[in-house]
């Protein structure tokens, strides 16, 4: 069955309010016979806000089952200190499979009223439809608002159990019912002006805490209480003041396995050892960290035991080593950068150990084990060695290495606002959905930066592929590189972006010379950051020129930047030291001057590397160093 619900708010006297919210909710049918079909489906509730006096009408339309007869009842509650129903409700449509109407098939308004209970009763015994959104019941119940209740909020419910003499005989019925989804009514005070509000974040890099803000507010008096549900639960904070902070919020941290293993993994004495647990997330994240549950001995001397994150494919994306390693407890290594990584993709953790214990737990991982948004494969994996490398042998042992993980996106539902006259707003108000960035893509990830000269003019081109709290780019422009740089114009950047953005600049009515660029990029807090350096020149001859990466060696990111003499086609790529290609930077046409390319290390392991610059017949080869 199907219940829906709408809800309408008439116009009184002392009323300025005229509006039509929603509500939807379950009923409950007692059907009377063996052959009833139970096809519920949950819907969504929209509360509505009234006031003391208003009257407004619930429409209920019951969608059910196929190839049912017998009796059809429903049991509707209310407070009747806070609602009261102004008259026998009303049928206006009957059900297409024709059920007769009874004479009363409610009871009367006092009984409703003095019990605060709603009885609805049909009946037939012919066949219903076929089809199930054939055959629906359909009535009108009229409510005034009488009061305001504690915390402003009545609730409209359904009984799953009827209380009246139909519980006996229709009580095996019950087990085919889904849950009751409840209404919620909220009544102000006469006079009030229903308050709204605006919740607003800016989300911390890698997952690190961050405030929620109540950004606006455009009816209500200040301050506010606000209840939030957020990925940690619900909460109401009282007493915020528009601009205010609402609370700190620190993203949860997932683990798969239990704080304490059940029981106490055994200690095996053995070679040294990396042990591991294949893992995938089902939202995309960061990983922290690693950690592992430590044997019933360990040595003295520090550095016996080190972490590693790793794609499946076996390329080191994190390291280091465990300090403080405590005997029969988890010990925790939290990486000196997050990891960003994909939802549902494969990746390990492990760690290595030179004292020679470890613990495993045997036919401990022979199926996933699920825990929040974490799975950790069936079957660990493991290598022989003294030094660090690449887990590969696969067995159902669970060897206890383990991440520490937190979303990179939280949901952030406001439900409720209440003023300081103690007005109040009830409801699905606004959902936040709030991403932290990959520090290191902050303050803006870009992708490249060119100077190219245009007759009199230098055309100024870059690209961003994310931006996070971004104000935008003040262009600067300088003789020789070094100093005297000046500002010439400013570009309004995104806010906040995940796709790739283009923007230019044309710096026009120039004299013949060479001139240096640069980015200042602003945040919206007024940090700022500078862009690598381009020139480009006019009236004179500009030549091919590949430069050594900035910096060098370099963990995180690095700029490349070349120089071509004409328009040309362009091919900038990274080889590893056996000449296979790694990745492709530039590979298509670009104008003469200078351009700036940066490289993020992402899968790059540490390392030596050659990138290669083909710019029509002109070739040039560089070294670099990943850490």
């Amino acid at each position: 069955m199907k219940a829906k619900f709408t809800t309408t708010l008439m116009q009184q006297k002392n009323s300025h309010l005229l509006f039509k919210p929603v509500l939807a909710f379950f009923i409950f049918l007692l059907v009377k016979t063996e052959a009833y079909s139970q096809n519920a489906v949950n819907t969504v509730i929209d509360p509505v806000t009234v006031q003391v006096n208003d009257i407004f009408t619930v429409n209920v339309r019951v969608d059910f089952g196929t190839g049912s007869v017998g009796l059809v009842e429903t049991y509707i509650n209310f407070n009747p200190l806070d609602l009261e129903v102004q008259s026998t409700p009303t049928v206006p449509a009957a059900t297409s499979a024709g059920l007769p109407i009874e004479t009363v098939p409610f009871s009367t308004v006092a009984s409703m009223n003095a019990t605060g209970q709603i009885d609805y009763g049909r009946s037939t015994f012919a066949p219903l439809a076929s089809h199930l959104n054939a055959d629906f019941i359909f009535f009108t119940i009229t409510f005034k608002a009488l009061r305001v209740p504690p915390g402003n909020t009545s609730t409209l419910t359904f009984n799953i159990i009827p209380t009246r003499e139909t519980q006996a005989r229709e009580f095996n019925q019950f087990a085919n019912f889904a849950t009751p989804i409840n209404g919620v009514i909220t009544i102000n005070a006469i006079g009030c002006s229903t308050p709204t509000s605006t919740i607003s974040a800016v989300p911390s890099c890698d997952a690190k805490a961050f405030n929620l803000i109540l950004a606006s507010s455009s009816a209500g008096v200040a301050p506010f209480d606000l209840t939030i549900t957020s990925p940690t639960g619900t909460a109401t904070y009282n007493n915020i003041a528009v601009g205010g902070v609402i609370t700190n919020f620190a993203p949860p941290t997932a683990r798969i396995w239990p704080a304490a293993p059940a029981p106490m993994p055994p200690t095996s004495e053995d070679n040294p050892i990396t042990a591991g647990v294949r893992f995938q997330s089902s939202v995309t994240g960061f990983v922290k960290g690693v950690r592992f549950f430590s044997p019933d001995e360990v040595p003295v001397a520090p550095g016996n035991f080190t972490g590693q994150l790793w794609t499946a494919g076996g390329i080191l994306l994190a390291s280091g080593t465990f300090t403080g390693v405590v005997v029969d407890n988890w010990n925790e290594l939290l990486f000196a950068e997050p990891i960003l990584i994909t939802a549902n993709t494969t990746y390990v953790a492990s760690y290595h150990t030179s004292a020679l214990k470890y613990v495993g737990t045997a036919n401990g991982l022979a199926a996933p084990v699920i825990n929040g948004p974490l799975t950790a494969l069936a079957n660990g994996i493991f290598s022989y060695g003294g030094a660090v490398t690449f887990p590969v042998t696969s067995t159902a042992t669970n060897y206890w290495a383990d991440v520490i993980f937190s979303a990179n996106n939280y949901v952030f539902n406001l439900t409720g606002v209440k003023d300081a006259l103690e007005c109040t707003n009830t409801g699905a108000l606004q959902t936040l959905n709030v991403t932290s960035p990959d520090c290191g893509t902050l303050p803006v990830s870009l992708i490249n930066f060119s100077a190219t000269p245009k007759d009199n003019s230098i055309l100024l081109r870059w690209s961003t592929a994310s931006e996070f709290n971004n104000l935008g780019f003040e262009l600067q422009r300088s003789i020789d590189g070094n100093n005297g740089w000046s500002a010439i114009a400013f570009v309004n950047g995104a806010g906040n972006s995940n796709s790739t953005l283009n923007y230019s600049y044309v710096d026009e009515n120039l004299s013949a010379s060479r001139y240096y660029y640069r980015l200042k990029q602003i945040d919206i807090d007024l940090r700022f950051a500078y862009s690598p350096i381009v020139s480009a020149v006019l009236d004179g001859k500009e030549a091919f020129e590949l430069e050594q990466n900035y910096p060098n060696p370099y963990r995180g990111e690095t700029i490349i930047r070349f120089t071509i003499a004409q328009k040309t086609s362009v091919n900038l790529s990274i080889f590893d030291m056996n000449g296979r290609l790694v990745k492709v930077l530039v590979n298509g046409s670009k104008d003469s001057g200078t351009h700036a390319v940066t490289l993020h290390s992402g899968v790059l392991t540490s390392g030596l590397y050659y990138y290669k610059l083909q710019a029509g017949d002109f070739s040039a080869v560089k070294k670099m160093t990943v850490q």
